[in-house]
């Protein structure tokens, strides 16, 4: 049944409100991780770029680790971020 629910998408869609202001977030903190010389916990990142939730900076930050941009350390067994190396 999802099959036939997918395949009759047609194509692309377009994001959603929700997932453009996501994209704006991600673009936050990936400024705010290019302004630090060492990984930094969730937590400043959080109250860097203003998000409240800890499961939407989570979500966004683990978004930005897969596609690459950033990079997850582990600092005295938490978890730490930096921006990863440009080439």
């Amino acid at each position: 049944i999802t099959e036939k629910k997918n395949a009759s998408g047609g194509g692309e869609r377009k994001p959603t409100e929700k997932q453009i202001a996501n994209e704006g977030v991600k673009e936050q903190i990936v400024s705010f991780l290019a302004t630090q010389n060492a990984p930094v916990p969730m937590g400043e990142i959080m109250k860097a770029i203003g998000v409240e939730s800890n499961q939407k900076a989570t979500a966004l930050v683990s978004q930005l680790v897969k596609s690459g941009k950033i990079i997850r350390s582990e600092v005295k067994g938490k978890a730490h971020f930096a921006l990863a190396e440009q080439e």
